[in-house]
């Protein structure tokens, strides 16, 4: 059953909502890449290596070739030649002896990194 107060109504206007959106500047910001460089000083120690070289006569008949071999740190390698009796005669030995030392060091270096500037403006209104 319909009410007699609403059947006396007659709707003459309605609104509606619509919703948009739109972009509004409100600032800017702006990046500026730079490099910084800064100095800094490196400590470290540096290794060398080298080697000396002995050479001891020998001047005696083996019977059969040496063979290079590592005494107390040091390479040594035979030098022989072949007689004629077949045997050997040891001329020499070469004695290898390898020497490491470290000492420190100390240099200066520039070291760079590149960082980016961040201004924030508001847009005035």
């Amino acid at each position: 059953m319909t009410d007699k107060k609403d059947a006396d109504r007659i709707p003459l206007a309605e609104e509606r909502l619509v919703v948009g959106k739109e972009r509004v500047e409100t600032g800017r910001v702006r990046f500026a890449g730079r490099v910084e460089e800064v100095e800094r000083v490196i400590k470290d120690s540096l290794r060398r290596s080298t080697v000396r070289v002995e050479r001891l006569p020998a001047d005696t008949l083996l019977e059969y070739p040496p063979e290079m071999r590592e005494e107390e740190g040091r390479l040594v390698l035979p030098v022989y030649e072949e007689v004629l009796v077949k045997r050997f005669h040891l001329i020499e030995e070469v004695h290898v002896v390898r020497q490491e030392s470290a000492h420190p060091v100390e240099e200066r270096v520039t070291l760079r990194r590149k960082v980016v500037d961040v201004d924030r403006s508001r847009k005035e209104e």
